[in-house]
């Protein structure tokens, strides 16, 4: 396989500079002598048979299996230099009709060698995208593999407590049955001042009674743990489903499901250097009124899991980690005494819903030039953030996100 780039190669266009060359020779039609060809009765092959074999017969099937450009390339300049052979020998007459097809012929295979290579290209990718999955899928049934021998583990562990116990229920019934026997015998052979008492009688069966009260409620929380841990490993093998479910989370699958609320100029999900998911992603829309429907039609689902849509907010802002919070709550400040909670209200309501609006004062009531504004979603705190600076009517007040005290 040669190694030399496009740029050094010639293209099959370059071959239009063939009948210039010849041009500038002496030699013409009338000085040619072309060889004569005779005609054998026993030959009955023509010239286009003999063409078909050598085709046939040509190393170029073996040589490129798989045809590439710079392999056009290569054959292309072959060819060129036999054309001017050719020229050299017998004038630009024989092949002035040839050469225009010979060069379409090579355009064209020159196409097909650049939409191979693609193919290629994408037929590799498709590879390694089935390799990562087929490596996801072995993990994931590695990780069910173990849940199930802790499981196999727990319940073994369970049955041999559980025979055990029997097996000490079983002991206890036959010592009470020997003691039942002894004591009917004794009472036939001895006087009934030789009795046993029936204070003594009675204690020993409650301790058996006893012993088998603690059998049973040792088996009962045994079948408790048991279901508790079932209950771990169904939630575990759902938890594992759903995290797999981000990585094969694709800009496709993306796009196809944020379509269907309106027009989209980009999507975007962002993968790491090993071209997984990193869980999250961007989707823009060719308008903010498409935006406000989508947060209107929460939840979402997206290949079986559960998304969390939020508002993008500017670059400008990408650093200040607050902006990123999920809240509801606002925090107003520069507040001026001309303000009360009424106008406050009246302003921000048109972002959403206003569960609460809290104007400080002091002891005097005098406004302590802050307040709180508490929506019923996180969405509307997200719109009004977007929507600064915010004037209220002469006064420019400063608006953040209410940041609880634990975070």
């Amino acid at each position: 396989m040669t190694t030399k780039s496009k740029n050094d190669l010639p293209s099959p266009s370059s071959f239009e500079h063939l009948p210039d060359i010849v041009s500038q020779t002496n030699l013409t039609t009338d000085t040619l002598s072309f060889p004569i060809t005779t005609t054998n009765q026993h030959d009955s092959r023509t010239s286009i048979d003999v063409i078909r074999e050598m085709t046939c017969s040509s190393l170029l099937r073996q040589e490129y299996p798989n045809l590439t450009v710079l392999d056009v390339y290569d054959e292309a300049a072959l060819i060129g230099k036999d054309f001017e052979r050719i020229i050299e020998a017998y004038g630009t007459e024989t092949i002035r009709d040839l050469v225009p097809k010979v060069i379409r012929i090579l355009e064209l295979l020159e196409l097909q060698a650049a939409k191979n290579e693609k193919e290629t290209d994408r037929l590799m990718e498709m590879k390694t995208r089935i390799e990562r999955l087929e490596a996801e899928k072995n993990e994931t049934r590695e990780l069910r593999d173990k849940f199930d021998q802790e499981l196999e583990l727990i319940e073994d562990q369970w049955r041999k407590e559980a025979d055990n116990l029997m097996a000490l229920v079983s002991k206890l019934e036959d010592e009470n049955r020997r003691l039942r026997d002894e004591i009917q015998h004794k009472n036939a052979l001895d006087d009934k001042s030789n009795m046993p008492s029936p204070k003594e009688t009675i204690s020993l069966t409650r301790e058996e009674l006893q012993c088998i009260k603690n059998l049973t409620d040792e088996n009962m929380k045994l079948k408790r743990t048991v279901k508790v841990k079932d209950k771990e490993l169904t939630q575990k093998t759902f938890d594992m489903e759903a995290i797999f479910s981000l990585f094969r989370t694709t800009d496709e699958t993306l796009k196809d499901y944020a379509i269907k609320f309106g027009e989209i100029t980009d999507c975007l999900v962002m993968k790491d250097q090993k071209g997984q998911s990193k869980c999250f992603g961007f989707v823009t829309f060719i308008n903010s009124e498409i935006v406000d429907e989508f947060m209107k039609q929460r939840p979402h689902i997206v290949d079986g899991r559960q998304i969390d849509p939020k508002r993008a907010m500017p670059r400008e802002e990408a650093n200040n980690d607050d902006v990123h919070l999920t809240v509801k709550k606002i925090f107003i400040g520069g507040i001026r005494d001309g303000l009360d909670e009424d106008t406050l209200r009246k302003h921000f309501e048109k972002y959403g819903n206003i569960n609460d609006c809290l104007l400080m004062h002091d002891k005097n009531g005098k406004t302590r030039g802050f307040a709180f504004i508490e929506f019923d979603d996180y969405d509307s705190v997200d719109k009004v953030i977007l929507a600064r600076p915010h004037t209220i009517g002469k006064y420019h007040v400063d608006v953040k996100k209410a940041i609880p005290k634990d975070q």
